[in-house]
């Protein structure tokens, strides 16, 4: 098959037409393979470097020079009929596909710059639960955990900690249910450097006997050698007289 030339010249013309100027000759030369192929899409060229140019671009930008040129040319030209009457030939021979691209052009860069433009909406992170934040600490390397356990009464509880984020999760089973209008446990963190156990928060337990917390200490803790379960009045109190329901050891090793 013959390569058509002339056929590759006008595409070749086209595409440097709709990303910059052409020179007077190139004009000429375009205006003359237009007419000898009257069904060639004068404008397509344009049409897909708008849309590349603004579908590439990551924030609005300014279009290239060339390019927002011709694009405002073709609007403006498309519009009033009578710009026809007086448009140089080239445009005249082209003027119904201008006519409609003109306005194509712009009906795609106004959904193109409204869709770039138009807030996205943003979707809502869930905080993460208590379960997810204690199993993230599990692996931090200061976290230790301390356990108890009372097999006559069948309570066992967990505390991981760390004392350089000062940031622990109790894990219990078994306690019975409370109502916290009466009466509320009370989480106690031995730390040598305090005369009285520091306060870790009250808690409620659910139906089943089970609850997982954070650890609320008011004060900084400076070191943890145990923990302590209570039960208080609602609210808690500042130093605890009751005993012990569970005291909770570091781990070993």
């Amino acid at each position: 098959m013959t390569p058509d030339r002339s056929r590759d010249r006008l595409e070749e013309l086209l595409a440097t037409e709709a990303t910059q100027p052409l020179t007077p000759a190139e004009e000429s030369e375009l205006d003359a393979l237009l007419a000898a192929h009257p069904g060639a899409d004068a404008d397509g060229f344009e049409l897909a470097a708008a849309a590349i140019h603004l579908a590439l671009a990551g924030s609005p930008e300014p279009l290239p020079t060339a390019l927002a040129e011709k694009l405002h040319r073709a609007a403006a030209k498309a519009a009033p009929l009578a710009a026809t009457q007086t448009a140089p030939p080239r445009v005249a021979r082209r003027t119904d596909r201008v006519a409609w691209s003109g306005w194509a052009v712009a009906a795609v860069l106004a959904w193109l710059l409204l869709y770039t433009n138009w807030p996205k909406p943003v979707q809502p992170v869930p905080d993460p639960t208590f379960a997810q934040q204690r199993e993230v600490l599990l692996r931090d390397r200061s976290a230790k955990t301390a356990r108890g356990e009372d097999a006559k009464t069948g309570i066992s509880a967990t505390v991981v900690w760390s004392t350089a984020k000062q940031e622990g999760f109790l894990e219990v089973r078994g306690l019975p249910p409370n109502d916290p209008t009466k009466e509320q446990y009370q989480l106690w963190i031995a730390d040598p450097s305090q005369k009285h156990p520091v306060d870790g928060g009250v808690f409620d337990v659910q139906a089943d006997g089970s609850v997982l917390v954070r650890v609320r200490n008011p004060i900084r803790v400076k070191e943890a050698t145990g923990f302590v379960i209570t039960k208080e009045v609602p609210g808690g109190v500042v130093v605890s007289a009751g005993p012990p329901l569970l005291v909770l050891n570091p781990k070993q090793g």
